[in-house]
């Protein structure tokens, strides 16, 4: 019982088939690392492309930890010298028990540590309960999300240059939308870090 569960624990962290292909090798094998495309504007790491997409699925929605050592070979490369507090997007409480984490959290965390950059996972809250985006034009995104977020303690915000993480930018309209209660909140600035973007 003890090898059974220490094997699939092993193979949460050491996958032995390629995420993208299903082929044996590493997390991306050699042939569908070029697929990966970088997005090097600061604003996000990749281009969301069907390669980018299995890596963001097998993150988000099977709990394959391992792509955060994956994506923070590309971080490394960012430079945030003028960044003083991490802040993730935040999911509502009720999709977050359902899940069981936030994939922004743990992406933010990672960002913070290899950066040592302070991290605040609590100050911003999410307390609309929004439905999937999936679908909807940006008219309806914005209407989805319209007052969706809000700051608990504004003097942990205050004057700070703030990077809020999220994990896909489709429209950008979360983004924007958590952006805009920061400032509100009093931030002296906010830049935005998703894992890819579409374009």
């Amino acid at each position: 019982m003890f090898k059974e569960c220490w094997q699939r624990f092993l193979k949460l962290i050491y996958p032995n088939l390629c995420v993208v292909c299903n082929e044996p090798g590493d997390f991306v094998c050699h042939l569908c690392e070029p697929h990966i495309r970088d997005y090097s504007d600061n604003r996000a790491l990749f281009v969301f492309n069907e390669a980018v997409k299995k890596i963001i699925h097998a993150f988000k929605y099977y709990n394959q930890f391992w792509v955060r050592r994956f994506i923070k070979n590309y971080i490394s490369r960012l430079d945030f010298h003028d960044t003083n507090l991490v802040i993730p997007v935040p999911l509502h409480n009720s999709r977050l028990k359902k899940r069981g984490f936030n994939q922004s959290v743990l992406l933010a965390e990672l960002l913070a540590k290899e950066k040592g950059l302070s991290l605040d996972k609590f100050v911003l809250k999410r307390i609309k309960n929004t439905v999937s985006q999936t679908g909807f034009s940006r008219k309806e995104r914005n209407k989805n999300l319209k007052n969706a977020f809000q700051v608990s303690k504004k003097g942990k915000i205050e004057g700070r240059n703030i990077l809020l993480v999220d994990d896909v930018r489709t429209t950008g309209t979360t983004l924007n939308e958590a952006k805009k209660t920061l400032l509100r909140a009093g931030a002296r600035s906010v830049r935005t870090l998703s894992v890819a973007i579409v374009v």
